[in-house]
């Protein structure tokens, strides 16, 4: 996201190395780093923690609570949502940017996406390889076919494109 934020400050003459990121570079930084711990603690293989949490609980119950990818999302749904809904308030509310209206923005991106076309074959399958990992990552297919489909989260991420170049001795 980095990136994307950078260009947009850019955009806006918003820069760090000028004096300006007060226009609205500070506060798009700002939103873009703290995004990431809330995410980060709505998925569980989202950040190594998690999985330690996992199985201290699983310990302390002695086995009898089992956070799996999904009941982890679930329990994080609401809270997650509601802090990203929050965040960008308070952070206005601490920090806020010069630049507070930005009329032309859906034309401008609407112009954007217009140049980039309709999408693409690859960008198809990009997403449905991310679908797919996603629902097996979820456990998906255990809890509609029982049991004997549950795909361990390794063995997603090592279905997917390239991994086996990632891995590999050369």
């Amino acid at each position: 996201m980095h990136p994307i934020i950078r260009s947009i400050a850019g955009s806006f003459n918003s820069s760090p190395e000028e004096g300006t990121s007060g226009k609205i570079g500070r506060y798009l930084a700002l939103v873009n780093y703290h995004a990431n711990p809330i995410t980060s603690a709505m998925f569980i293989t989202a950040t190594a923690p998690n999985p330690l949490i996992v199985k201290f609980v699983a310990e302390a119950t002695g086995a009898q609570i089992s956070l799996t990818w999904s009941t982890w999302a679930l329990a994080m749904l609401l809270p997650g949502l509601a802090a990203m809904a929050l965040m960008p308030l308070v952070i206005y509310w601490i920090s806020p940017p010069e630049i507070k209206d930005t009329p032309d923005a859906s034309t401008f991106a609407e112009g954007k996406l217009k140049e980039l076309g309709a999408v693409k074959t690859n960008e198809k399958i990009l997403l449905a390889v991310f679908a797919l990992l996603l629902v097996m990552w979820a456990g998906i297919p255990a809890m509609l076919m029982g049991k004997g489909y549950e795909v361990d989260a390794t063995t997603a991420a090592a279905l997917r494109p390239g991994a086996a170049a990632d891995h590999s001795c050369a």
